[in-house]
């Protein structure tokens, strides 16, 4: 159970750090992108990992960068979890698709990005979103 705590709070930091950083660059009030943010674990549960990812990454490609920052902040985690933070060519998808060919490492990253994106979700309406940009206040 300690473990568990300590694995929460951990996570929970990074989210924040993570947050910290994207909220800064964001139009904090867009709605659209905080019920985006409001539906993404249950994303990674319906379509996995790597296709939730590939999704993200096209839709920042055409869209107006804020999706680009969500991925940008997934793969931030991922990289630490992978420990290559020094990694400057690191591409996340590339990452899960070409080096997790294992089952069990694969849900490992699955089950870390998964909480990740609770916390995610949490901290994100929690403190940076505005009451009315979010079902979750209505």
């Amino acid at each position: 159970m300690e473990n568990y705590l300590r694995t929460e709070i951990l996570i929970a930091q990074d989210v924040k750090r993570e947050l910290d950083l994207l909220v800064n660059d964001i139009e904090i009030k867009d709605e659209k992108f905080w019920n985006f943010v409001e539906g993404l674990p249950t994303m990674l549960v319906q379509n996995g990992l790597v296709q939730t990812f590939a999704f993200i990454k096209s839709k920042a490609k055409r869209d107006d960068g804020n999706y680009g920052k969500v991925y940008n902040a997934f793969q931030n985690y991922v990289k630490k979890l992978a420990k290559k933070e020094t990694d400057t060519t690191f591409d996340m998808l590339k990452f899960l698709i070409d080096g997790t060919h294992q089952l069990e490492i694969y849900l490992y990253y699955q089950q870390q990005v998964l909480q990740f994106a609770i916390w995610f979700k949490r901290l994100g309406l929690a403190l940076y979103a505005p009451r009315a940009a979010c079902k979750i206040w209505r």
